[in-house]
């Protein structure tokens, strides 16, 4: 080997020795130079001259896989940042904070899209002013629109002096107060569906290479798969908060008609078993949380469990008639409700319910249903009254004619008919208005029974023979 070849390929190997070491491109081309300049007539130049390019060739592909496997594991980390965090607003977060961090921007930031076309700052990182977050913009606005629309990243390398695109307002005024100059917007598209665009931006004059964008058009990639993501996730927790919903009130509902109807039961029960109306009353009032008040057509309390307001006689007319239209309760006031009582035997009455709060459903139906409760109760006392009237007239009879009885004898009759004879009684003698003694006579079995009294007829007039002292009270009662 002659002394050309070897200095041939000693400047290969300090090629080879520049690559290795990774040295920059002035070195091969002071190499280069100083070859020149040492042997400008060697026939071998133009193959070193190859061979440093060759080597440059190396060294820039090597770069480039070097960027593309940092820029993916980049991607893998923002991913795996991306895993911890549940909601939207912490996952468009991490994006912003790395696009600043692998691209050296000073400010990062995400614009959703909305149905009708325009978009809005959602997420921002490196802001320093309010006036980007919420940011609206409207179709054809900013450079994140023209990426949208194009379907392609798009960037100036000074905003305020392009005028390539129309400008806003609204957006000027944030680029000025950041101090904004470069900004490179690329749209976020998954599925075939544009989401919203990934800004980066600078406060300086700055000029994107193809890596840059192509980087972040691949964390924006990433970013609307996310994004779509996490919407349908929030779509299905929304879905499924409104079946547990639902089922927790059809749960409700059914546990409340499931207690609607054991009070009901209850209530037909004692009205079966002769309880006393004020029992029935208090039974539902309980189940309603409320206070009750029968009256009957003349406005007579007949029971009464708590501190009911006086309605007066035409408002409790126009219940009972709306009432039994409609089948159900009527509201009187507020917290304030009516159904009505009818018989069929005597003039219908009413219910009144004073509530702390709004019925429910349900209690609207244990309200009507109580009502009927108490009209079947009603019905069935006057019934029994009715049964037992001819041998209660007798017996009073008996004690008016002044029938020569042992007193034995008149005391166990009482007793059978469910009277105290040990206790005081007074007579009180009523005349019917207008001849309606048919009428009259069916009030008084029912008034009697009632007060656990009896009733006859003597000629036009009414006799009730009622526990008391006072004849007076008893005659104004019945009156």
């Amino acid at each position: 080997m002659n002394s050309k070849d070897r200095s041939a390929g000693s400047q290969v190997l300090a090629i080879l020795e520049l690559l290795a070491d990774e040295a920059p491109t002035r070195s091969f081309e002071d190499l280069l130079r100083e070859t020149r300049e040492r042997s400008p007539d060697d026939a071998r130049l133009p193959q070193l001259e190859r061979a440093v390019r060759l080597a440059l060739d190396i060294r820039t592909r090597t770069e480039q896989r070097r960027r593309r496997q940092s820029a993916l594991a980049a991607l893998v980390d923002v991913l795996q940042d991306m895993t911890f965090q549940e909601a939207l607003d912490g996952r468009l977060s991490v994006v912003t904070r790395h696009a600043r961090r692998l691209l050296d921007f000073d400010m990062a930031y995400v614009s959703l899209r909305l149905p009708d076309g325009s978009s809005y700052v959602h997420k921002s990182d490196g802001d320093t002013t309010a006036l980007n977050v919420g940011l609206e913009m409207g179709p054809g606005q900013g450079l994140g629109d023209m990426a949208q629309e194009r379907g392609a990243p798009f960037w100036t390398p000074d905003y305020l002096g392009d005028d390539r695109f129309p400008h806003s307002d609204a957006i000027d005024e944030v680029v000025v107060s950041e101090g904004l100059h470069a900004i490179l917007a690329v749209p976020m598209t998954y599925d075939g569906r544009t989401v919203g665009a990934l800004y980066g931006a600078c406060r300086a004059v700055r000029h994107f290479s193809p890596d840059e964008v192509s980087l972040l058009r691949s964390l924006a990639d990433l970013s609307a798969s996310v994004i779509d993501a996490t919407r349908r996730m929030d779509r299905v927790r929304a879905e499924l908060d409104r079946e547990r919903a639902e089922n927790s009130r059809i749960g409700a509902a059914l546990s409340e008609s499931r207690s609607l109807a054991g009070v009901q039961a209850s209530l037909s029960g004692m009205c079966l078993e002769g309880a006393d109306l004020y029992d029935i009353i208090r039974l539902a009032a309980t189940s309603l949380g409320a206070d009750l008040m029968v009256r009957n057509a003349h406005g007579q309390v007949l029971a009464c469990t708590g501190e009911v307001p006086d309605v007066d006689t035409a408002t409790l007319v126009g219940a009972m008639v709306g009432s039994h239209t409609s089948t159900s309760v009527v509201e009187l006031a507020e917290n304030l409700w009516a159904a009505h009582v009818t018989t069929g035997v005597e003039g219908p009455g009413v219910l009144i319910c004073k509530s702390p709060g709004p019925l429910t459903d349900e209690g609207r139906r244990l309200l009507y249903f109580t009502a009927q409760t108490v009209a079947m109760a009603l019905l069935l006392r006057h019934n029994l009254a009715a049964a037992a009237g001819p041998a209660r007239d007798e017996y009073l009879n008996d004690l008016l004619s002044g029938a020569l009885q042992p007193p034995r004898h008149l005391a166990e009759r009482a007793r059978r008919l469910g009277l105290d004879p040990t206790a005081p009684h007074v007579v009180v003698t009523l005349r019917p208005e207008g001849g309606k003694q048919g009428e009259a006579a069916i009030w008084a079995s029912s008034y009697a029974y009632r007060l656990s009294g009896l009733k006859t007829l003597r000629g036009e007039c009414v006799v009730l023979f009622l526990p008391g002292s006072d004849p007076s009270a008893a005659a104004k009662a019945a009156a």
